[in-house]
């Protein structure tokens, strides 16, 4: 799944970010600034200090999936044990909507053709709160 999200990644130029759903629960999720002091346990590093001019990805109670939109967590990465992934494409300036979806796409349709999975729902763009109507 990794392989194919960076795949993904360089094929569309825009980062991805993969989560095992079930270790944060399926809790909902919020972007937000960072706490100054909050901790934060990137892939591969030590944990550290975040400050409060970095947004994040975080579930409503605080565990942090990502520091946006490029370092995510050791706690919430994918592993060979993990069935069930969150795909995020993170938007930034110059980016139109159409290569989210598609990147976001590919992803899914790779997965489903070399991992044998299925998706749950189709790739969406949300840009604030009122774009929310996942459920």
């Amino acid at each position: 799944m990794v392989d194919i999200g960076n795949v993904a990644s360089i094929k569309y130029l825009v980062p991805i970010g993969l989560y095992d759903i079930d270790s944060f629960g399926g809790k909902d999720l919020v972007i937000r600034y960072a706490r100054n002091g909050e901790v934060f346990n990137p892939i591969g590093s030590p944990k550290r200090s975040l400050s409060d001019n970095q947004i994040i990805l975080s579930t409503i109670d605080g565990l942090i999936l990502h520091v946006y939109p490029y370092r995510d967590s050791e706690t919430t990465k994918i592993r060979n044990e993990t069935r069930n992934v969150l795909i995020v494409i993170a938007g930034v300036p110059g980016i139109e909507n159409e290569r989210l979806l598609e990147s976001a796409q590919f992803i899914i349709d790779l997965a489903i053709k070399y991992l044998g999975g299925s998706a749950s729902m189709k790739p969406v763009v949300v840009k604030d709160e009122k774009d929310i109507q996942l459920r």
